[in-house]
């Protein structure tokens, strides 16, 4: 990769506090994009022509990452004074689509797999659904942020906030048995890279049948499911929001600043009775 593009990430990474994982994944779409220029200077011309090429490839919502990532590099490019011209490029239009939600029953289906698995599965399942906690969260997720006594972990999420978020029981059962093993992070042996998680949880989906109902399992289905389950079960929204860390629920949801432990009442109570035993 051309060392502009390595000055970029780098700056990224430093000053700009984005996440490990925005990180990744910028650097992958300017590795493509350097591909695709063959030598060439990289401009806006050259920038929406790849784009062209890509719509013909990738999703919607992946365009509008390629989108995000070459406009982020075009607006360090002006500050350095690499450039003169902030490239001007347009998002694509994502459809909306319908989120399907596997019920409470499947959950029982999930369980029956996850028993089967490894320690370091069981508990990434633990906090995907038991704590909703985006995939970004659970990899980056520290011993020292989380309190046993109180049954709660300190996460980092979108934005640098903190927030403090139940943990169940069977995680930190699990964790308590691999702690000792880990070098700050939760996982037993080291790091878990992003596409050994997503892989497990997709095989998770396909040993349950549930992506045969609801199509390929990936982390935040897992997230948005306990939401959904919670809801059901009379969760009140503002306490939700707090679990997941959204400034909004819904476009006109307004996040509500609560006390922990009024979010643990919430949560035992309407947490599904499999996990809540």
């Amino acid at each position: 990769m051309r060392q502009v593009f390595l000055n970029f990430l780098r700056d990224l990474d430093l000053t700009k506090g984005r996440s490990k994982r925005t990180c990744e994944i910028y650097s992958q779409i300017l590795k493509q994009f350097d591909i695709f220029l063959a030598g060439q200077l990289e401009s806006e011309e050259l920038a929406r022509a790849y784009l062209r090429f890509r719509s013909k490839e990738v999703s919607s919502t992946t365009q509008g990452l390629e989108v995000a990532a070459l406009r982020a590099f075009s607006r360090w490019s002006v500050d350095q004074k690499e450039s003169s011209k902030l490239w001007n490029l347009k998002t694509p239009r994502i459809s909306k689509k319908l989120i399907r939600i596997f019920s409470e029953e499947d959950v029982s289906l999930l369980l029956k797999v996850i028993e089967q698995r490894s320690v370091n599965e069981q508990m990434l399942f633990y906090l995907l659904y038991g704590s909703a906690l985006r995939i970004s969260e659970a990899l980056q997720l520290e011993v020292k942020n989380i309190n046993f006594q109180k049954k709660t972990a300190r996460v980092l999420g979108k934005g640098s906030r903190w927030r403090e978020v139940p943990v169940l029981n069977d995680f930190l059962e699990s964790l308590s048995g691999v702690s000792s093993n880990s070098l700050g992070g939760v996982w037993h042996q080291g790091e878990i890279t992003y596409s050994l998680a997503r892989k497990w949880i997709a095989d998770w989906g396909k040993a349950s049948g549930i992506n045969d109902k609801y199509g390929v399992l990936h982390p935040h289905k897992l997230r948005h499911a306990l939401a959904s389950h919670l809801l059901r079960r009379g969760g009140k929204l503002p306490h939700i929001q707090k679990l997941l860390g959204h400034k909004h629920l819904s476009t006109t949801q307004k996040y509500t600043h609560l006390e922990v432990e009024d979010l643990l009442k919430a949560y035992d109570k309407a947490l599904p009775k499999k996990l809540a035993a």
